[in-house]
């Protein structure tokens, strides 16, 4: 039988808040989370999280780097063997190039099969997305 989830996705901007959303999720049972932040690079957002989990080890986190294109997450995460529970990216979508794509998934499959737990959330017409015309 599938089971269902819910994932809290948090933008991390002012630490307070940030906080209180976090323990707000976790007195609702939400243990799965997905960062994200549009001021702070691939680096800042990481240490955060990391040092979430480390206070919360039933976590599970995810990051959505903004700064970062898909293949430069994917590279960054498999040159420095970071393991993450999700990994959301908004710009997967690109249209009807299907080398970029072919070069995306091939990417994707290289840090599975490192870490074969993660889940991938590829965005679709999301910000800063160039938007089909049909």
């Amino acid at each position: 039988m599938e089971t269902k989830k819910i994932i809290g996705i948090l933008k991390v901007s002012n630490v307070d808040t940030f906080n209180i959303n976090i323990e707000m999720l976790k007195k609702n049972n939400i243990n799965d989370i997905i960062l994200y932040s549009k001021n702070l690079n691939h680096l800042e957002l990481y240490n955060i999280g990391k040092k979430l989990k480390d206070k919360n080890p039933i976590l599970k986190i995810g990051y959505n780097f903004k700064n970062l294109s898909a293949l430069n997450t994917f590279t960054y995460l498999i040159e420095n063997k970071i393991n993450l529970d999700y990994i959301w990216i908004e710009n997967t979508y690109v249209g009807t190039n299907k080398l970029k794509a072919k070069e995306i998934k091939a990417k994707w499959l290289e840090y599975k099969e490192i870490f074969p737990e993660i889940i991938y959330i590829g965005g679709l017409l999301y910000s800063n997305q160039i938007k089909p015309l049909n």
